[in-house]
């Protein structure tokens, strides 16, 4: 009485069927069936070729994966990203290229020395990536690039509204939009943070107006990272900050004269990074003249030197040479004077005549030649050594000097003589007609009219002369001559 059991075929198994009596126990098989094979899921990632009813696997999981978190890979960055928690770290395998999207989670995208590279921004015309959340990015000289084909759909390669806390990564802005202002990390909300840590690199764009960051929210970065402030801020201990004004400088003092303006500028620069914030150009006025310069030259000479006085001059500027109002007095008096009257000297006797008043003496100062004249005033002539030597006479056909005053001649042997090449024109050395006192001087009527007779002083209308100790009278050798008559 045998009774069946049915052993069922496996992947790699025949199945069979056992017949066993029941009575004795006497077996054999029979009724076999060949193994059903595997049945094979393909390869993933993750895990390589496996049985879908025994488990069995062969080969190896893929190694195209981009990304992976702890032991799960995936394909994509954006794959990982779906995929992950708050607190989860995705590291990158390889270069890839794939749509920006936003990272709302708190996580770590370790690049290690990869890239990922933006095709298709995550907002239209405005960023590549957008950050609400708090991230990390990390790595080793890998960062986060845009596709320079599609530039121009980037004006912002992260957009953050959240916190980005960056190392040894590279943000490469560099392929950003051409067109006009991009940014690299542009912090949207006064919340967002941005902190660049040791070794991040920010790579701003060549075309346009390619910026760094700009002003809003925190940024922050260590020593050895460059990233241009914008406009209007620095970095004071590592913190964007506005600038700081400090004192104002004066520079570039240009002092004013007396012909032209002086200047100066009024500087401010920020107490943290010294960069120049403004510049004021003052304009002062000019100074006044310095008219102290005491200078002998033709181009200021006021009045050539006389009988009486220096050469006059205008003082001028000490600074500019223009000349003053005040002047003053250099050289000496002209000495070819004749006759002065106290310290007032004259070129000619006559001269000195015409200034006098009655009372006034004039003094002689050296021998001379001139024209008679009538003395009319009360005036003595001191001829002390000197002679004065008439050429023309004063009344023609009569005398070579004519007196109505009350007059004095004193002297030291000087007096009054007439020019002998014109002996003829003179009958008169003096008409007189007022009253003349004489003093040591001699009346020298040697050269007169040589043709009939002549005076040396002829009074006339109650004239009266009086010859003084040492006055010498001379009379003339030719015609009739008389002393007086």
């Amino acid at each position: 009485d045998y009774k069946a059991v049915v052993t069922k075929p496996t992947c790699t198994a025949d199945g069979y069927t056992t017949y066993t009596c029941a009575n004795c126990g006497d077996s054999y098989t029979a009724d076999e069936v060949a193994a059903l094979g595997h049945t094979w899921i393909p390869a993933t990632i993750n895990a390589p070729k496996t049985c879908s009813v025994c488990g069995a696997t062969e080969g190896e999981a893929l190694t195209d994966y981009v990304a992976s978190i702890g032991k799960t890979n995936y394909e994509t960055l954006k794959d990982a990203y779906d995929a992950a928690v708050n607190g989860d770290t995705i590291v990158l395998h390889k270069n890839s290229v794939g749509d920006g999207f936003v990272i709302a989670k708190d996580i770590t995208i370790d690049f290690g020395t990869y890239t990922y590279t933006v095709k298709v921004n995550v907002e239209e015309g405005t960023a590549a990536m957008k950050i609400t959340g708090d991230v990390t990015f990390t790595g080793n000289g890998g960062g986060l690039y845009v596709l320079l084909a599609n530039r121009n759909s980037f004006d912002t390669l992260i957009l953050n509204e959240g916190t980005l806390t960056t190392d040894n990564v590279v943000l490469y802005g560099q392929y950003l939009y051409e067109g006009t202002e991009s940014w690299v990390v542009y912090n949207n909300t006064e919340d967002a943070v941005a902190n660049f840590g040791a070794g991040t690199s920010v790579v701003t764009s060549v075309k346009g107006t390619g910026n760094a960051i700009n002003a809003a929210g925190t940024f922050k970065k260590a020593d050895d990272v460059s990233v241009a402030a914008p406009a209007g801020y620095c970095w004071n201990a590592g913190v964007l900050s506005a600038h700081i004004a400090g004192e104002v400088a004066v520079e570039n003092e240009v002092a004013a004269s007396c012909t032209k303006t002086g200047s100066y500028d009024n500087v401010t620069y920020c107490t943290c990074c010294e960069v120049e914030l403004s510049r004021e150009t003052v304009t002062t006025d000019m100074v006044a003249h310095d008219f102290s310069a005491e200078v002998v030259a033709s181009k200021y000479l006021k009045a050539a030197a006389t009988i009486n006085s220096a050469a006059e001059y205008y003082k001028s500027c000490a600074v500019c040479g223009q000349a003053g109002e005040d002047t003053f007095f250099a050289g000496q008096a002209l000495t070819n004077y004749v006759a002065s009257i106290g310290s007032t000297n004259y070129a000619t006797l006559k001269d000195a005549y015409d200034a006098a008043i009655d009372g006034d003496i004039i003094v002689l100062h050296k021998n001379s030649v001139g024209d008679g004249f009538v003395i009319a005033k009360d005036i003595t002539i001191d001829f002390g050594t000197y002679t004065y030597t008439v050429k023309v006479n004063v009344e023609e056909g009569t005398a070579a000097m004519k007196i109505t005053g009350d007059v004095t001649f004193t002297g030291n042997g000087g007096g009054l003589y007439v020019l002998l090449a014109n002996r003829n024109s003179f009958d008169t050395l003096i008409l007189n007609e007022g009253t003349l006192t004489t003093d040591n001087v001699v009346l020298y009527g040697q050269y007169m009219y040589e043709g009939t007779e002549s005076w040396v002083v002829y009074n006339v209308n109650g004239g009266e002369v009086t010859f003084g100790a040492g006055t010498d009278v001379v009379t003339s050798v030719k015609g009739v001559s008389h002393a007086t008559n």
